[in-house]
C-alpha cells in the first residue's frame, strides 16, 4: 500500500474545493413532466415510463430548455436517446439562443443542431447544422462510425468549449468542430427528432458559470475519490 504526501493531499483538496465551487449542473430524469422545456408548437413531446417522448411524425420537433440563458456558455451535455422508429433521424441541440419554430421553418431558430442517423440512415448520417434567425446550413457533413439503433439507449455526450465542439455517441469521437466565426457564444439545450419518434432520458448538463443555478452534488463521488487516492 503507498502512502499519500501532505503536499498532494494538499493540491487535491484544494482542486475539489474550487471545483466544487465554481461547478454547477442541471438534470433531469423526466420521472414526470419536466419543468422549464418548451416544445415547439405542434409537436408531440410528453412522458412515458420515465422518458420523454417525442411522437410526431414530422421534421425538425424540438423541445428546448434555458433558451437563450447567458450564463450557458461552456458545458457538457450528455442525454441519452432510444429510437422508437427504425429510420430517419434523432438529435441534440446546443447554444440555443432562439428557439424559432421548427419543422420546415427550422432556420427561424439560433443555435448548433447534432442529426445523427437512426439505424444507420442516410448512409450513417451525423452532419452538424447551424440556424441564425432564417439562415441555416449544414456545417459538417461527415458521416459517423456510430450510429443511433432503434430500441436501444445511445449515450450521446457533447462538449462545448469556446468556439470547439467535440460529440460522442456510445462513447467514440464522432465529430470535432470549430466554428472560426464564433457565432453563438450562449444558449441552452434541445431535443431533437425528424420524421421520427423517439424516446430521450437523463439530461445532464454540467458547467462553469451556472447551468440550472444549482451547484453540483459531488459529497459521494468525493468521498469515493478521496477514498481512492488514499490507498494508492
Amino acid at each position: 500500500m503507498r502512502s499519500i504526501s501532505m503536499t498532494a493531499m494538499f493540491v487535491f483538496t484544494t482542486s475539489i474545493c474550487l471545483f466544487y465551487q465554481f461547478a454547477y449542473s442541471y438534470e433531469e430524469t423526466f420521472e414526470k413532466t419536466p419543468k422549464g422545456w418548451n416544445p415547439v408548437k405542434g409537436t408531440k413531446w410528453n412522458v412515458k415510463d420515465a422518458a420523454y417522448r417525442q411522437s410526431n411524425i414530422a421534421r425538425n420537433q424540438y423541445s428546448f430548455y434555458a433558451v437563450n440563458d447567458r450564463d450557458w456558455q461552456d458545458y457538457v451535455f450528455e442525454v441519452q436517446i432510444n429510437p422508437v422508429s427504425s429510420n430517419n433521424y434523432a438529435g441534440v441541440l446546443w447554444r440555443v439562443q432562439v428557439a424559432g419554430d421548427g419543422g420546415a421553418a427550422w432556420t427561424s431558430g439560433k443555435f448548433y443542431y447534432w442529426l445523427i442517423g437512426i439505424n444507420g440512415h442516410g448512409g450513417n448520417y451525423s452532419k452538424i447544422w447551424e440556424a441564425n434567425d432564417g439562415a441555416g446550413a449544414a456545417v459538417d457533413e461527415n458521416p459517423g462510425t456510430e450510429i443511433l439503433k432503434k430500441g436501444e439507449w445511445n449515450d450521446i455526450r457533447l462538449e462545448v468549449n469556446g468556439e470547439t465542439f467535440k460529440m460522442y455517441l456510445n462513447g467514440k469521437l464522432q465529430k470535432e468542430y470549430t466554428d472560426k466565426d464564433n457565432l453563438l457564444q450562449w444558449g441552452g439545450v434541445g431535443l431533437a427528432t425528424y420524421d421520427a419518434e423517439s424516446l430521450f432520458d437523463n439530461v445532464k448538463v454540467v458547467g462553469k458559470g451556472g447551468p440550472g443555478g444549482l451547484a453540483v452534488n459531488l459529497q459521494d463521488e468525493l468521498t469515493a475519490k478521496w477514498g481512492r487516492l488514499k490507498y494508492q
